[in-house]
């Protein structure tokens, strides 16, 4: 009898245990659409090659083209404005203050640039320690000017004042709040900072200080997921005026928007089976003062813009 009453509690913990890990959270208020696609097949300068990070600033579309090795501006219609020379593999790209920062995977540097291209420093190389970089992979940068970046071998956020000094650091390996596996993005609101921590599967939110808020999406388990506000490798994040957070959710070929606590808002892409893949694998994700959402595909070399009602 006792063997029998425990095999049952057993099992209603495993059916309380599934209901927890399984059922998928609220379906999307608001309706996500493509607005225009940028193929730019037609036009060799401009044409993508694998493109990965993006940020909006006065206007212009900045665009990591990673396997060019390029950043790229481009006007609100997709026309070119100029292109950046001078990186290996560049992965992400953020804009403040009349200046551009640009993370380089393979060099383990950051750029700081001037809004026309021109180079005014860099910082970073290969290491373990404060200031170093073992592939940097994603970048943003407060109102203040500090600048945070996702040190992606290392597991860990680092920030830097807009001239690369160092500042603090947070994070390292593991599953356990605060803890990343990866992290590939980071994005920074008026007060909070928001992690890709990409292969566990969630969004972690930090004050800009380090310390832990919250987290959502694969219960900090490790655990990924189909269902709306789960993630299958949470690749780039970013943060809206009114902290709206959007996250290029890779492997479900999608992007979806949160309220800063995690609550959902809205679906673009593949969300349910049959549905058809608008996006192949969204890498980059921004938001344009008008609240346009910018999206790259990196294997279909595309830009596509978004709007939610």
């Amino acid at each position: 009898m006792k063997k029998y009453l425990a095999a049952l509690a057993i099992l209603s913990l495993l059916v309380v245990a599934a209901i927890y890990f399984f059922v998928p959270l609220s379906s999307p208020k608001e309706v996500c659409t493509a607005v225009a696609q940028w193929t730019i097949e037609d036009n060799e300068e401009a044409r993508l090659n694998h493109p990965m990070g993006l940020a909006w600033g006065d206007g212009f579309l900045y665009v990591a083209d990673t396997e060019n090795g390029v950043v790229k501006k481009f006007r609100e219609d997709g026309s070119l404005v100029s292109e950046w020379t001078g990186f290996k593999r560049p992965v992400a790209v953020t804009v403040v203050d009349k200046n551009v920062y640009v993370a380089d995977f393979l060099t383990d540097r950051i750029a700081k640039l001037t809004t026309d291209g021109t180079l005014i420093a860099q910082w970073g190389g290969y290491g373990k320690g404060e200031g170093e970089f073992d592939a940097p992979s994603g970048i943003a940068a407060d109102g203040n000017g500090y600048v945070y970046v996702a040190d992606f071998y290392n597991h860990r956020i680092q920030k830097f004042t807009g001239d690369g000094e160092f500042v603090m650091q947070w994070g390292g390996q593991g599953r356990g709040s605060g803890r990343f596996h990866y992290p590939t993005d980071v994005a920074v609101s008026q007060v909070e900072v928001f992690v890709a921590d990409a292969y566990n599967h969630r969004i972690q939110k930090f004050t800009q200080k380090g310390v832990y808020l919250a987290k959502w999406g694969g219960l900090g388990y490790g655990i990924s997921g189909k269902w709306f506000g789960w993630f299958r490798l949470a690749k780039a994040v970013t943060v809206d005026s009114h902290n709206n957070v959007y996250v290029a959710d890779a492997f479900n070929y999608r992007v979806q928007k949160f309220t800063e606590e995690g609550e959902l808002l809205g679906v673009w892409g593949k969300s349910q089976p049959g549905e058809e893949q608008l996006v192949q694998y969204p890498a980059g994700v921004t938001v344009a003062s008008d609240g346009t959402i910018y999206v790259s595909d990196f294997f279909k070399n595309r830009i596509s813009k978004i709007e939610c009602h």
